[in-house]
């Protein structure tokens, strides 16, 4: 029996349900220059914000010092036709 994709946004429930699984994130900043910079990650969401720790000398953790705008994707890299979340937003450093 083959199961049909969901199409259309997630509930609160199931982006919770979905974040809480182990799942590498995507973060995108804007580096100096201007270009996009993009770099994988760990992420823990906690209902209302998603927590991610750099490394010290972190590429992206600098371009957020410089300009907090800031895109993470999470997506299940097993199943890609299965839910991905994608969060917008200013960073707090």
């Amino acid at each position: 029996m083959s199961q049909t994709p969901k199409t259309g946004r997630l509930s609160s429930r199931e982006i919770d349900d979905f974040l809480a699984r182990p799942i590498i994130a995507r973060i995108a900043t804007v580096k100096p220059d201007g270009a996009p910079h993009v770099a994988p990650l760990w992420q823990q969401w906690d209902g209302e914000a998603m927590w991610v720790i750099p490394r010290s000398r972190s590429s992206w953790f600098e371009n957020l010092r410089l300009e907090p705008r800031v895109c993470i994707s999470c997506a299940d890299d097993v199943n890609p036709d299965h839910a991905r979340v994608t969060i917008e937003g200013i960073a707090e450093v």
